[in-house]
């Protein structure tokens, strides 16, 4: 989007990016929505979008491990969205 110093970037800039990135149909979130698709993910991020909470055990879910490892949830407790949109 070539901003140029020292104009700050903005939340259009954002919105804007976003945007774009979804019109280009990147690879890489093709791939996330595949991921937003599959059972073991879903247990987790649907309810936590909903505003709900999970509780797993950290040491015996290969699931939640996983998801862990995509980076859709926080490492740490209680178990949040990894990085929440700030928008309201």
């Amino acid at each position: 989007m070539r901003i140029k110093p020292p104009e700050p970037i903005t939340a259009e800039h954002v919105d804007e990016a976003k945007d774009r990135l979804i019109l280009a149909r990147a690879t890489h979130l093709d791939s996330l929505a595949a991921r937003l698709n599959e059972p073991r993910v879903r247990k987790f991020i649907e309810p936590l979008l909903a505003g709900g909470e999970v509780t797993a055990d950290p040491s015996y879910d290969d699931d939640l491990s996983y998801v862990r490892d995509l980076g859709l949830i926080r490492q740490s407790t209680p178990l949040a969205i990894a990085n929440p949109s700030t928008k309201k």
